[in-house]
């Protein structure tokens, strides 16, 4: 496999580490390690994006599989949950009255 100790080395990179082992597996007709690999990555925590997964042509062989289809729909809910958490939250207030000459201050 590729340099994957490199990648488990440093823990914001853990997703790269188990979606390589996956596609690692995926290219070599192994789909269920795939799977397992990508399991092991949701349940680390980690998130994808349902077009990272469903667009990688190394994870080719898994689409039609009900069980790659439930692990794209969970890592893309959690995806989108931690990018909604994310966002910041902007309030503007505005003065209900026109400034004076001078202006706002």
């Amino acid at each position: 496999m590729r340099d994957l100790a490199r990648y488990r080395a440093n823990p914001l990179q853990h997703g790269v580490a188990w979606l390589l082992e996956a596609q690692d597996h995926a290219a070599n007709g192994r789909p269920n390690d795939a799977l397992d690999a990508l399991e092991t990555a949701l349940a680390a925590g980690c998130r994808y994006r349902r077009e990272w997964l469903e667009g990688n042509k190394s994870l080719a062989s898994l689409v039609d599989s009900a069980r790659f289809r439930d692990i794209v729909a969970r890592a893309d809910a959690r995806y989108r949950d931690a990018a909604a958490a994310a966002r910041p939250k902007l309030m503007f207030a505005m003065p209900d009255e026109p400034p004076d000459a001078f202006g706002y201050p």
